[in-house]
């Protein structure tokens, strides 16, 4: 099963101003490419890498993998919807994976910025801290209501821990045994 773990990020004034710098010009980025892309009717992630890579790094000054990452991004838009042109919003959320994003410890995460790599500091319960064990794949930048917010999917499949889930009865071969029963008339 997969869950997401959201981690708070606290970043510093300055870091803070750099994450938003980065996502407002990831998301100019990706409205280009969207644009390209809708021009040119190119929408496969692998074709859309071809026609608009190089330029998507001069232009924007991104790095190699977050250009890749704005490419991946408008590519999988586009699966949704090929017959609407497909705009991000100013602050919509970014993907980020293991080559430019790795916790450092259990409670900073290394990002890259467009001023650099900044180690920055997160907040999570004890419950997003053991998914965290089991995350796989990208991570999501993203910015909510004034706050930073990293959301990790979580790839878990231990049947002992339980997560809120539970079966109000079980069947056997002969009745249904209930778990649990109302008081006399409640229904």
């Amino acid at each position: 099963m997969k869950l997401v773990a959201n981690l708070k990020l606290n970043p510093t004034p300055d870091q803070e101003r750099a994450l938003r710098l980065t996502l407002e010009r990831c998301n100019v980025a990706c409205n280009w490419l969207s644009e390209r892309a809708w021009q040119t009717k190119t929408f496969r992630q692998f074709d859309l890498h071809k026609i608009s890579y190089q330029d998507l790094r001069v232009k924007f000054q991104l790095s190699a993998q977050v250009a890749v990452r704005c490419i991946a991004k408008v590519a999988d838009a586009y699966k949704l919807d090929q017959k609407t042109k497909c705009t991000f919003r100013k602050h919509s959320a970014q993907p980020y994976d293991d080559r430019i994003l790795r916790f450092v410890t259990d409670e900073k995460v290394s990002l890259w910025l467009l001023s650099g790599r900044e180690k920055i500091g997160y907040v999570c319960g004890d419950h997003q801290h053991q998914l965290l064990a089991h995350r796989k794949g990208e991570v999501d930048l993203m910015f909510v209501r004034g706050k930073w917010y990293l959301a990790a999917v979580c790839d878990f499949n231990d049947p002992k821990l339980s997560f809120g889930v539970w079966n109000a009865g079980t069947a056997t071969t002969q009745t249904i045994t209930p778990l649990a029963t109302l008081p006399e008339g409640v229904s």
